[in-house]
């Protein structure tokens, strides 16, 4: 078998050894970056101490509270009533080859994003009687739960999709896709995180001038590159689901390098 693959490589067109290396060695790359990437965010959620909202400073910062109760925007797919959404619509897009030497067209599908957007209404995290105000522009955030379901119009038919907890990753393992059907020419994701939840937000905390010459608490992305997260879920579950991503990350880096190398060591060796 391995001689067949090696006289195959030795054989086969330059592209298609390009592509036999260059895709495990690209997989390869993004298990590294996700793996840095989840890396920084549970060292950075493990170095802070949580603050209650009563008690925050300025500076970079890990606050935690709730979403106060008074906080209503309307997520635009459902009209479902929350403090913070996040919507994309994909739209499923045929596509057709030209036919090679065997006459033979070959169809294939992809999910095209046609739109996708979120809340930039504040979220306010509430102690009591304190408080501050988040600016979810650009941050990581972990909602409380979410909705994916399908139709066959832009704007979904269907407003009360079955709603799947935080922790649960949208289009996980297991999902089986129909393509071609009009009924699931679109698919529609939409996340919530509602008033009065649990909340915490990672960012640089600052003061900043507010109405009647006072001043208020505003939590925003840092502007050096550290983390900015807001969660529904504890500081403790969200380091623990990243230094398992850092695993999962590494895993998949170590096996596509290997995939590499031996295609390499076929082509070359």
């Amino acid at each position: 078998m391995i001689d067949g693959l090696q006289s195959f490589l030795h054989d086969a067109p330059l592209w298609v050894f390009l592509f036999a290396f260059g895709i495990p060695a690209l997989l390869a790359c993004m298990g590294l970056v996700g793996a840095a990437w989840s890396w920084r965010n549970a060292r950075a959620l493990q170095s802070l101490p949580a603050t209650n909202v009563s008690q925050l400073s300025e500076g970079y910062r890990l606050a935690q509270g709730h979403v106060a109760p008074d906080t209503k925007v309307t997520a635009p797919l459902t009209g479902r009533p929350c403090a913070w959404y996040e919507v994309k619509v994909e739209e499923s897009v045929k596509s057709v080859s030209d036919p090679g030497a065997s006459g033979d067209r070959r169809v294939d599908y992809t999910w095209k994003i046609v739109r996708h957007e979120s809340s930039r209404k504040p979220l306010r995290i509430v102690d009591g009687e304190a408080h501050c105000a988040v600016h979810p522009d650009e941050a990581t955030v972990y909602a409380t739960d979410w909705s994916e379901w399908y139709g066959a119009t832009k704007k979904p038919e269907d407003r009360e999709p079955e709603k799947s907890p935080g922790h649960l990753t949208p289009g996980g393992s297991g999902r089986l896709e129909t393509h071609g059907r009009e009924a699931t020419k679109f698919r529609y994701l939409e996340r919530y995180i509602y008033a009065g939840d649990p909340i915490f937000a990672m960012g640089m905390t600052s003061r900043q001038p507010g109405k009647g010459g006072g001043s208020s608490l505003v939590i925003t992305e840092p502007d050096d590159g550290r983390p900015f997260i807001i969660s529904t879920r504890s500081p403790d579950a969200i380091a623990s689901e990243n230094r398992l991503a850092v695993q999962g990350g590494i895993i998949m880096a170590v096996v596509m390098a290997a995939i590499s190398a031996a295609v390499w060591m076929l082509k070359f060796g």
